[in-house]
């Protein structure tokens, strides 16, 4: 009776997900307040064993092999909140296919910053208590870029000539990692999160903005990021190459691409031989003026690192985006469909339609993607999806990217609101 006893203690798996915490729409996440922090915290909890577990067996099956350890500077210039400290829970270091890498070590810079609660950055022990905390206050020197360096020795000797900005710190993390990091994700429970900062990798500038204050804040580190300077800008308005939109204070900031990338990473399906197994209904775009980009604007479609499945081999044409299809990525890889345009557009929002269709199985459905606009990251979360294949509009997807007028609204996927 007592072996029985322990074996359904052993395989008895804790309840990830509590059952008060929230689900938040897809463009807005949970901010860090103080209705949202108790929440979070629970969550955490939950969540640290099996971090805790998973990154131990990680980083100890790494140590046995030569793998190279790769540096990654995050540089804060300023935090949220009015307190005297800055604080995170946790960061952790991801590649392209959004997986955890572990990191051996966390060091800081000034040295005089340093505090016993800068490892728990990296340990995955969540408490209340737990999360590294630090004396820092916002000045009007913040985001000053000044940062000058050629070679990553000179970053790696803490010295103070490199680092001509007063206020600011920097945590440095060794990473385990064969190949550049490819993603930042920041963890907090606290009003005084990271704000803005530079991330530096192998003394590449690889990013430079805000953190958001969403629960999990993700950032993509790109060292070639996407640029339009306003000298450019302008010539290109005065020859009208380019439409844009105007408001009370002048012409509005969009992004003008004629490529656009989805990467997917994760379906709907709980088998692992069908997790490499992606499909759309549906996937339409729509321009600055809120009108639907013609099927005749898109010059061709790429599919790579993937093939079509057997029930659903289209010749791959713009007409694809129409209807349902089905791919199936090269194992160890991460498949993406390439939208290229016979010319650039503002693309305000792009409609897409999750996999409902009877003839193929709603497990297929796209989970979790990436969306990239010339390049630069503009998305990546979930996507919906009508499990039940009742009522198709539940499916129904809306990212907003330069309509303005949408970028902040309580629920993208309310149909409602979108026909408004």
């Amino acid at each position: 009776m007592m072996k029985n006893l322990a074996l359904s203690r052993k395989t008895t798996l804790p309840c990830l997900i509590p059952p008060q915490a929230k689900h938040y729409p897809l463009k807005n996440p949970a901010e860090i307040s103080s209705r949202s922090i108790a929440n979070n915290l629970q969550l955490f909890k939950r969540l640290s064993m099996t971090s805790s577990q998973f990154h131990k067996k990680l980083l100890a099956s790494s140590r046995n092999l030569t793998v190279s350890t790769r540096k990654v500077i995050v540089k804060i210039f300023s935090k949220w909140g009015s307190s005297k400290y800055v604080e995170c829970t946790e960061i952790n270091a991801m590649n392209e296919s959004m997986k955890s890498l572990p990191i051996d070590s966390v060091d800081i810079y000034p040295k005089e910053k340093w505090n016993e609660t800068l490892s728990n950055l990296i340990n995955h022990k969540i408490s209340e208590d737990d999360g590294w905390k630090c004396e820092f206050e916002n000045s009007s020197e913040n985001c000053n870029n000044n940062i000058n360096i050629s070679d990553i020795s000179e970053i790696m000797s803490y010295d103070t000539s490199v680092f001509h900005t007063q206020n600011f710190i920097c945590l440095i993390f060794k990473v385990h990692a064969d190949q550049p990091v490819s993603y930042l994700r920041f963890f907090s429970n606290s009003e005084n999160f990271i704000k803005d900062v530079e991330v530096w990798e192998e003394g590449r500038l690889c990013y430079r903005g805000e953190i958001s204050r969403e629960f999990g804040a993700v950032i993509h580190l790109n060292p070639t990021p996407y640029n339009i300077t306003r000298r450019l800008s302008n010539i290109l308005f005065d020859a009208n190459e380019l439409k844009y939109s105007r408001d009370c204070y002048g012409i509005i900031p969009q992004i003008f691409a004629k490529t656009v990338t989805f990467t997917f990473f994760e379906n709907y399906s709980s088998d692992p031989e069908k997790k490499n197994i992606f499909g759309l209904n549906e996937v339409q775009f729509f321009d600055n003026e809120k009108n639907l980009i013609p099927e005749e604007a898109i010059e061709k479609v790429v599919y790579e690192k993937c093939n079509f499945v057997e029930s659903c081999k289209y010749p791959v044409e713009p007409p694809i985006l129409l209807c349902s299809w089905c791919i199936r990525g090269f194992e160890g890889m991460t498949p993406k469909l390439t939208v290229t345009f016979r010319q650039k557009y503002a693309i305000s929002k792009i409609r897409i339609v999750n996999l409902s269709a009877l003839e193929y199985s709603t497990e297929y459905g796209v989970a979790k993607m990436k969306i990239d606009l010339e390049g630069q990251t503009l998305f990546i979360g979930k996507l919906f999806q009508d499990m039940l294949r009742k009522d198709s509009w539940k499916a129904e997807n809306y990212v907003f990217i330069n309509d303005l007028t949408h970028r902040k609204c309580q629920q993208n996927n309310n149909k409602e609101k979108v026909e408004e």
